[in-house]
């Protein structure tokens, strides 16, 4: 998936790409994002997910990168609905933005 970044307008225009897995194990965690980040409540209650009705979902992410065999990867660390970012930028998330590269 690619993630356009709105916010914090220093970083607003850039994108991030990461993976959503959809094992069977992971398929709550993406029922949950897709939730939060406003997808189709209808679909999802009939297990549906419309790749073109996620476009223009909004949330928020905290993202961190790891580097395995020499490749770097995007891990989806948390992510909450879009009205939760007044919250989640106050001071003290400001203050660990860049040591968590929350965006």
């Amino acid at each position: 998936m690619r993630f356009s970044i709105l916010e914090p307008s220093r970083y607003s225009g850039r994108s991030v790409k990461g993976r959503l897995y959809c094992t069977p194990r992971a398929v709550w965690r993406l029922n949950w994002f897709l939730r939060d980040f406003g997808h189709d409540q209808d679909l999802l209650g009939r297990d549906e997910v419309d790749e073109k009705a996620m476009l223009g979902l909004r949330g928020v992410l905290r993202i961190s990168r790891t580097v395995l065999n020499g490749r770097a990867f995007v891990n989806l660390d948390g992510f909450a609905p879009a009205g939760d970012w007044e919250e989640l930028s106050g001071p003290l998330a400001a203050t660990n933005q860049e040591a968590h590269h929350d965006l």
